[in-house]
């Protein structure tokens, strides 16, 4: 089976999301031939990985004229698909998908198309409405949804049928980890939020949790988002740069404790599948977040998680302090990593290719 997998990058779009894709992409390449259409953006190693071909569209990747840049994307793919014509198409390209539903039937492939859904957009975004985003669904065969939350609104507001989409939380990279133990000084714990400053990300709470702290036995580490606060300085806090995952995952050795601090915030609450939180989890760190209904789905997985009343410094504080005094249950922190081996993009991967050629 050869699958065509679609995805625009460029400048406007998070280098995050681009791991994701590329991730998925290596994963499904373990078990069929991929078509990886991306545009010009390069990722190390891509190139090289067996079972790909990587397509490479033209992308002009403009902020100023994102429209633009995605209707020349979307018309070269929609040309190259007739030349190399896959068994099935799996986007999470909703400006494509968009795109190829207002195509005649007749200029479409006739293959299932697969949408890998991380928000329902017209209740997040402005330039998205209800009825762009049901002409695009109109088209789709099967759901890949990354929470409950999404899962629930393709049913009630789009009529979906729930043998149709699959909840299939983000994966993680399994990289393996060298024997370094944790930098604790004087029984001080490491405690970190790798992510990024976003309006729903809740670094602000952690900001402010830290003013608040008395009795604190620790030190938090905020990596990637120094961009945002240059010039931080706390006794408490230690502000770093974006870290490359193997570099990152290496950091993750010397922490104890990881923090999601997420928001009450749609993408946040219902939307979202926090890779970080599994990346805490495979890394044998204790787990604090935000009691929302994205990460207790989570919680009913067996994942064992420390939860923090959402957007309270108090709370926060509260349980901060709660941990750095106390001692971390290994058990726990073990059982939590075993569990989220389950989870890597090559599991996904199999997952999602044994739902979408099911009946």
């Amino acid at each position: 089976m050869r699958i065509a997998y679609i995805y625009q990058e460029g400048t406007n779009i998070k280098k995050s999301n681009i791991y994701q894709a590329c991730s998925m992409v290596k994963g499904f390449s373990e078990f069929v031939k991929v078509d990886y259409y991306r545009g010009m953006h390069s990722i190390p190693s891509i190139d090289a990985e067996k079972g790909i071909n990587q397509v490479k569209v033209i992308n002009l990747g403009l902020n100023k004229n994102e429209k633009l840049s995605r209707i020349i994307f979307c018309l070269h793919t929609i040309l190259y698909l007739f030349f190399k014509r896959p068994d099935k198409i799996l986007t999470r390209d909703f400006a494509f998908l968009y795109a190829y539903s207002k195509l005649p039937s007749f200029l479409r492939l006739n293959v299932p198309i697969i949408f890998e859904a991380h928000k329902v957009y017209h209740k997040v975004s402005d330039k998205v409405s209800l009825k762009q985003e049901m002409s695009a669904y109109s088209i789709v065969s099967k759901f890949i949804v990354v929470s409950n939350g999404i899962k629930h609104d393709l049913m009630k507001i789009f009529e979906f049928a729930g043998k149709n989409i699959l909840v299939a939380p983000n994966g993680i990279d399994n990289y393996k980890f060298e024997e370094i133990q944790s930098a604790q000084e004087n029984n001080k714990k490491n405690f970190i939020y790798a992510g990024s400053y976003g309006e729903w990300k809740g670094v602000d709470v952690i900001l402010e949790a830290s003013n608040l702290l008395e009795n604190f036995k620790g030190h938090i580490y905020l990596v990637g988002i120094e961009e945002h606060l240059p010039n931080y300085n706390s006794e408490v806090i230690t502000v770093l740069p974006p870290m490359e995952k193997p570099a990152l995952y290496k950091f993750y050795q010397k922490m104890d404790v990881g923090i999601v601090p997420t928001l009450n915030h749609l993408e946040g609450t219902l939307y979202t599948s926090p890779i970080k939180f599994f990346e805490y989890a495979y890394a044998d760190l204790v787990i604090l977040a935000s009691d929302i209904p994205s990460i207790r789905e989570l919680e009913n997985l067996k994942f064992e998680i420390h939860f923090f009343d959402v957007g309270s410094p108090i709370s926060l504080a509260k349980n901060l302090e709660a941990i750095s005094n106390s001692n971390i249950d290994k058990k726990s922190t073990d059982d939590n990593k075993e569990l989220v081996l389950q989870y890597t993009w090559n599991k996904r991967a199999e997952t999602i290719l044994n739902f979408i050629n099911s009946n």
